[in-house]
C-alpha cells in the first residue's frame, strides 16, 4: 500500500445487530403433555436490535502504524505510504456477546490524501502486547486489493479530499466481530 490515506482521530464503527439468528431462547419453557394434545407455554424474550458505536480508546497504541524497518511510526495515528500499515484496534466491551451485527459501518476522519488506495483488513494480534515485526506482517498477510480477506478495498480518485467519511465494511467482518467478542473486548 504505497499511496495510503492519512487517517486520524475520528475512527468509529457503527455496529448494529438484530436479525433472525439473533432470536433469544424462550425463557420458561413448559411442555405439559396431556390426553391427544400438548400443551406449550413459554415467554418470549424477543430479539436483540442496537445501534452500538465503539471507537479506539485515547490510548497510545490503540491506533497507530508500524513499517517493517523503523517499527512503530505513530502511535495514536494511521499515516499511510513509505510502506507504513496502521491499524485501529476498536473496545467492543459495549456489544452484546456472540450476537452477530447486520451491518458495520466505519468512520474515520482525512486530512491528507495522494491518490489513496487502501484496505480494511482482520488483525488479529494485540497491537498493544505484540512485537511490531509481527504486527505489521499480520496487517500485511490481509491486505492487498480485493483480498478474500478484507473487509473492504477502496480506490479513491486523484481529488479525494481530506474530511468525514463513513464506508460500509463487508466480508466476514460480521461472523469475526460476533466470535471476537465471546472471547475478548477488543477488535482490531
Amino acid at each position: 500500500m504505497a499511496k495510503l490515506i492519512k487517517i486520524l482521530v475520528f475512527y468509529t464503527l457503527f455496529i448494529k445487530a438484530g436479525f433472525a439468528q439473533d432470536v433469544c431462547p424462550p425463557n420458561n419453557l413448559t411442555v405439559t403433555p396431556g390426553v391427544g394434545t400438548i400443551s406449550v407455554t413459554w415467554e418470549n424474550p424477543g430479539f436483540y436490535y442496537g445501534t452500538h458505536e465503539v471507537s479506539p480508546q485515547g490510548f497510545n497504541y490503540h491506533t497507530g502504524s508500524v513499517d517493517s524497518v523503523s517499527g512503530f511510526t505513530q502511535n495514536s495515528r494511521i499515516k499511510g505510504g513509505n510502506q507504513e500499515q496502521g491499524w485501529a484496534m476498536f473496545d467492543i466491551s459495549v456489544l452484546p456477546s456472540g450476537q452477530e451485527p447486520i451491518t458495520v459501518e466505519f468512520n474515520f476522519y482525512v486530512y491528507g490524501t495522494n491518490w489513496p488506495y487502501w484496505s480494511v483488513t482482520p488483525v488479529t494480534s494485540n497491537p498493544l502486547t505484540t512485537d511490531h515485526a509481527v504486527l505489521y506482517n499480520d496487517i500485511v498477510a490481509g491486505a492487498g486489493s480485493n483480498s478474500n480477506n478484507d473487509y473492504g478495498t477502496f480506490n479513491e480518485e486523484e481529488s479525494f479530499p481530506p474530511g468525514p467519511y463513513s464506508y460500509s465494511l463487508i466480508g466476514s467482518v460480521f461472523e469475526d466481530i460476533a466470535s471476537t467478542s465471546l472471547t475478548q473486548d477488543w477488535f482490531t
